[in-house]
């Protein structure tokens, strides 16, 4: 008793006009954004890059050069490649630490980047002999 329905709500055919406005403001906005979209769509711009497809060397050659490339082991299948030996020899790391701590008490090691400081010829000769002898040190130690 204590309710109250309008006629409209319970009325499917009353309400038909109600949802079909509703219907053409939802198309209508869909078509608003749609347009919108379409009108900030830009053509792709192919002509800033350059194009690589011509090439003096033909497919067969390349072809041949990664076979050759392949048998000769300076590359192999798979998506990681071969570990490369390092070409030169490596510095002892105590010829590193003995470098590194005179630089440091010649005072040219600079915590920030906003003074760089740079090694005279004489502090670089000092650099070098402190790791020279941080070395032979090391050399003498295993001899023992």
């Amino acid at each position: 008793m204590g309710r109250c329905l309008s006629y409209s709500s319970t009325n499917p055919q009353r309400n038909l006009p109600e949802m079909q406005m509703k219907l053409a403001h939802t198309l209508a906005g869909l078509a608003v954004a749609i347009g919108f979209s379409a009108a900030n769509a830009k053509e792709a711009d192919n002509h800033r890059y350059p194009s690589y497809s011509a090439s003096s060397t033909s497919r067969a050659a390349v072809a041949s050069d990664t076979i050759a490339a392949l048998r000769a082991g300076q590359i192999q299948y798979g998506e990681a490649s071969r570990f490369v030996d390092p070409v030169g020899v490596g510095v002892p790391r105590a010829q590193v630490v003995a470098e590194t701590r005179e630089a440091m008490r010649l005072g040219l090691l600079n915590p920030t980047e906003a003074v760089p400081k740079f090694a005279t010829p004489a502090q670089l000769e000092q650099i070098r002999l402190a790791g020279l002898k941080a070395r032979d040190d090391v050399a003498m130690a295993r001899s023992r």
